[in-house]
């Protein structure tokens, strides 16, 4: 089911301006922080012991890892295959095209979980409002939440074109919301599934265009959602601080009896993680320069197979500003084989970058706001950034580098502001959040003009060791007014 619905509610300013989001079931404590994906598992419930098509049967309270009896139909799939003599895939026309089936050509034998539409392998977005309109009760906290394959109350997703041309699937859906009643997204998902040697290579572009046109705060995204069947339940990947050394490995099982609660939150220095079996063989989840990952397993009912309640779950996730007319796009790779197969095939990539690169031609870069919004889609070599009501925080995706070698950023633009000075943030690994001793700021003209200001962090005695995350507040005391902003061309190591 889908996992993310991650809102943030109660946050606080402090004086010191350490910008934090309390937990939402700890309003005073320090977890889900601005710049942490918080804990994505809590408010999508995978694998609640209760009928999603029926509030009235909440499952077995006395038993949880009881799976539910349901009345939900269970449409026979409808399967659209390729094969390239070394995998076998397969989407669901029955399910929107979601990917329903993964085998090695040899085997046969299905990796994919199927126990209900939020299931399978695909793609999930998450926007406000939240609630959307009249959620089932179990989901009133995902908000709009398009997915590929259907809904929570067993309705299916519409594929509006399909094709197959050689080893490569093309499927565009019409996806519906998964915690509402047949309710449509207002959006289309295209996919396209190629096959090369053990690998699975995937890319998805959400067309949106919603009718609602207020642009709401970014939540973490499913990039994409992965259900294998039980037996893949230890998770694999690299957390380590020696990346691409063939260093050792962080192995665990994070299992739980009836949800995954947030799974095990994994930092993944290699750009990977992984569900395997108790003989290291399984699914490698590949996205370049990407780090957060979030995995587990649960259940505790009989059964491994693809229709059986118990499963495992890993998903590559950010922050992302989904706009009502955004057309947004993203790739991963699957890789099936042994854990050393799937590390090798990562070290065969390129690396990941080293420095901080951010420019925003054409996106925002996986960039996010903190109290406040840029005005919207499409991104035109800028960020857009209104300070009708003040400064706030700009957040980058998390990555990683090491403070030694980049001793000057870059940050070019244009500010019309009171304020003289802006200001750049960092976390270290392991930082709940952007602490207060962790900036630098620099001298900014507030007359509109675009200039290039340099950044040096030689000045910082806190800009040292591992850097995991920047920060950026493009006006450091401006209270607001008519006519004011930032427009941020880039932030990076080069001019």
């Amino acid at each position: 089911m889908a996992l993310i619905g991650l809102t943030f509610s109660h946050c606080s300013k402090y004086e010191d301006r350490v910008w934090r989001t309390p937990s939402p079931t700890n309003p005073g404590g320090t977890s889900g922080t601005p710049g942490t994906p918080g804990n994505p598992g809590t408010p999508g419930n995978p694998g609640n012991p209760g009928n999603p098509g029926d509030p009235s049967n909440p499952g077995n309270p006395n038993n949880p890892g009881e799976p539910p009896k349901t009345d939900l139909p269970t449409a026979p799939p409808k399967a659209s295959y390729i094969d390239n003599g070394v995998l076998r895939v397969g989407i669901d026309l029955k399910m929107g095209g979601a990917i329903a089936y993964l085998a090695t050509s040899a085997n046969g034998q299905n990796m994919v979980n199927g126990w209900d539409p939020g299931r399978l392998i695909q793609t999930a977005f998450y926007s406000g409002p939240n609630p959307y309109k009249q959620p089932h009760p179990l989901w009133k906290d995902v908000g709009w939440n398009p997915i590929i394959a259907g809904d929570a109350y067993g309705n299916r997703s519409k594929v509006l074109e399909h094709r197959i041309t050689g080893t490569e699937i093309y499927v565009r859906t019409a996806p519906l919301l998964w915690g509402n009643n047949n309710e449509p997204a207002e959006c289309t998902i295209e996919t396209w599934v190629t096959l090369d040697r053990n690998t699975v290579r995937v890319r998805h572009r959400l067309n949106n265009n919603r009718s609602d046109t207020k642009q709401y705060s970014a939540r973490p995204q499913e990039l994409p959602a992965v259900f294998l069947n039980a037996p893949f339940k230890n998770v694999v990947s690299y957390t380590g601080g020696r990346p691409f050394t063939g260093d050792g490995l962080t192995r665990t099982q994070s299992q739980t009896v009836n949800q995954i609660l947030g799974g095990a939150i994994l930092h993944g220095t290699e750009n990977w993680s992984a569900l395997v079996n108790d003989a290291g063989f399984g699914v490698g989840l590949y996205r370049p320069n990407h780090y957060y990952f979030v995995a587990g397993s649960f259940g505790a009912a009989a059964g491994e197979g693809m229709y059986d309640f118990n499963s495992a779950y890993i998903t590559a996730s950010t922050y992302e500003v989904i706009d009502h007319n955004i057309q947004y796009e993203y790739e991963y790779t699957l890789v099936v084989g042994s854990v050393d197969q799937i590390r090798k095939f990562v070290y065969d990539q390129p690396r990941p970058r080293t420095a901080p690169d951010y420019r925003f031609v054409s996106d925002r870069q996986s960039w996010w706001f903190y109290q406040g919004a840029d005005r919207g889609w499409p991104i035109k070599n800028e960020l857009d950034i209104p300070l009708d009501n003040g400064n706030f925080l700009l957040i980058g995706p998390e990555e990683q580098w090491q403070a030694a070698g980049i001793p000057k950023l870059y940050v070019k633009g244009a500010f019309k502001t009171d304020a003289g000075q802006a200001r750049l943030r960092w976390k270290y690994p392991g930082d709940p959040e952007f602490l207060p001793d962790r900036y630098i700021d620099f001298p900014i003209t507030g007359d509109g003009v675009y200039r290039t200001y340099e950044i040096d962090l030689t000045k910082a005695s806190t800009w040292r060791g591992t850097i995991v995350q920047l920060g950026f507040e493009p006006a450091v005391g401006e209270k607001g007014g008519p006519n004011k902003f930032a427009k941020i061309q880039s932030i990076s190591v080069t001019k």
